[in-house]
């Protein structure tokens, strides 16, 4: 059973995103990011129409690596997630997000996905080096990722308890704009890649976007935390960093995730 902990209140202090003068993005001008690497994460789920499948889960686990100091993509990761409680994709579905049944049938399950992934960031370095994951919106981890992995009762790495939204720094950087991913990267100025919905194309969509960000001058800090209190008593904490200046304090609610029924990309 999905435990659902108490509603709590904690005071953080507010924190804007940091900005420094828009110059050429070169490697010896951006030592002013706290992280070396980022790696861009998108899920894509099981879902339907009108109706999504209980649990929901998830069915293509992308990654893109992103070097912090040289603004460049370095590598990609994707799998393919079978899912083990409602295996069969609705026609909706495998629509949306272009990923056919015989692609999950020959998946492997989320636990697997996550250690591959894991290994993945073991080899190419990162996991000794100050990293950050990054998504757009909290969907990914504070929502599928988060309660799939209470539902099964799966242990998942904790850099996934910490993660960057990147609708905050862009909405900072463009006047408050929001909106989907890939108006973003249009407002952008740049060029959309392959189709949305394929997660792995949505992450190096916005790990492009990141990389734009970062030649504007934007220092990128984590916007969003899940903390555990304790085994016995799990705690969700969502640490806001507001776009806009604010009292010098700002209350946030502890909570357990939201799961809303529509698609949040």
């Amino acid at each position: 059973m999905y435990y659902r902990p108490h509603i709590r209140t904690r005071w953080f202090p507010a924190r804007l995103v940091q900005m420094v003068p828009q110059q050429s993005y070169a490697p010896e001008n951006n030592n002013h990011q706290e992280f070396d690497y980022f790696v861009v994460i998108d899920f894509e789920a099981t879902c339907d129409k009108l109706k999504n499948p209980h649990p929901r889960e998830i069915s293509e686990f992308p990654s893109v690596l992103v070097n912090g100091r040289s603004g460049e993509i370095e590598d990609s990761f994707q799998v393919y997630v079978r899912p083990t409680h409602n295996q069969q994709l609705t026609d909706f579905c495998k629509e949306l997000t272009g990923i056919q049944q015989s692609q999950v049938d020959e998946g492997v399950v989320l636990s697997d996905a996550l250690l591959l992934h894991d290994k993945w960031l073991e080899q190419k370095g990162v996991k000794r080096t100050r990293f950050a994951v990054v998504t757009w919106s909290n969907w990914d981890c504070r929502v599928i990722l988060e309660s799939e992995c209470r539902f099964k009762k799966i242990k998942k790495p904790s850099y996934f308890n910490h993660w960057i939204n990147l609708k905050i720094p862009f909405a900072e950087a463009f006047d408050g704009a929001r909106c989907k991913l890939k108006d973003a990267v249009e407002l952008a100025g740049l060029t959309w890649e392959g189709q949305a919905h394929c997660g792995l194309d949505d992450a190096k969509n916005t790990a492009n976007l990141l990389i734009d960000l970062m030649a504007r001058g934007v220092k990128l800090s984590i916007t969003n935390t899940i903390m555990w209190q304790s085994p016995d008593d799990p705690t969700v904490t969502q640490q806001q960093i507001p776009c806009r200046p604010r009292p010098a304090y700002v209350a946030t609610r502890i909570a357990s995730p939201v799961f809303p029924s529509q698609l949040d990309c």
